[in-house]
């Protein structure tokens, strides 16, 4: 039987941008299992993290139980944005991001909204008193509406003349 999924959460570890600079993914999601485990947990408590350079590593199988957020741990993807330390539930998501995990956290929502059509997508303050993520999830999701089958040619094709004009404003060749 397929796992059956009706939300999909963000988060952000509330770190520094410097923190575990030079670091991979993996290993920041092994130093916050130690965090988590610390806490009485079974470990990382997140499906999926998202590093500063887009990069990203697998926690928890889509399925099982996490650890992220009270009354939303079953039937839940929970991913978190490195990042976001200082934060405020109304604050921009570039103040505390950057456009590669804007990229990967689009890209992955689209995966999973493709996968779990009937999913909502929320940010972790929208159901406890946290900043987590650090940014309003919804009015993101308005700002940056997910591509469609057959959007990402249409969206290359978009930055392919955006770069003409660029180019051609800038006295380069398009």
């Amino acid at each position: 039987m397929a796992t059956e999924i009706h939300e999909i959460f963000v988060h952000c570890t509330a770190t520094t941008p410097d923190w575990m600079l030079m670091r991979s993914a993996a290993e920041k999601v092994a130093e916050i299992d130690r965090w988590h485990k610390a806490r009485g947990w079974a470990g990382f408590g997140y499906n999926e993290l998202c590093d500063r350079d887009g990069s990203s590593a697998k926690g928890r199988p889509i399925g099982a139980q996490t650890a992220a957020v009270v009354g939303h741990n079953r039937n839940a993807v929970h991913l978190v944005l490195v990042g976001g330390r200082g934060s405020d539930a109304s604050d921009a998501f570039s103040d505390h991001f950057t456009e590669a995990q804007r990229e990967w956290l689009l890209a992955r929502l689209a995966e999973l909204k493709r996968k779990y059509p009937n999913a909502t997508i929320r940010g972790h303050n929208e159901v406890a008193a946290k900043a987590c993520p650090g940014f309003n999830v919804k009015d993101f999701m308005r700002q940056n509406p997910l591509p469609t089958a057959g959007a990402p040619k249409q969206v290359e094709r978009k930055r392919i003349s955006l770069l003409g004009i660029i180019k051609a404003i800038f006295g380069g060749q398009s």
